[in-house]
């Protein structure tokens, strides 16, 4: 805050913090992220699996506790999404090929 009680939003900073302290959950702070930190956060993430899909490499990662599937065109050579979601809503090509540490 400044001295006369506003408070400072350097990009969104106050916002963010609000919902670091207030339990949002973490896949929805990601979803609320700029481009940039979403690059950022994208850094801790663990590559898990590939697939094709029509004009797209996508790429599975794991990030905290969700997933993140990178949709990257070779046409445009840059990344087109990233799409967050939670393991129940993880996409059927990917359930018949990881194979999970359960015993």
């Amino acid at each position: 805050c400044t001295p006369n009680g506003r408070i400072l939003t350097n990009e969104g900073f106050a916002y963010r913090s609000f919902l670091r302290l207030f339990g949002s959950s973490r896949q929805q702070r990601f979803e609320q992220l700029n481009e940039h930190e979403k690059g950022e956060a994208m850094l801790s993430a663990t590559y898990l699996n590939s697939r094709i899909a029509p004009g797209y490499k996508v790429n599975l990662y794991s990030l905290d506790d969700f997933f993140v599937e990178v949709f990257y065109s070779d046409l445009f050579n840059e990344i087109f999404q990233l799409k967050a979601f939670k393991s129940s809503d993880l996409p059927q090509v990917y359930l018949r090929e990881i194979k999970l540490g359960i015993s």
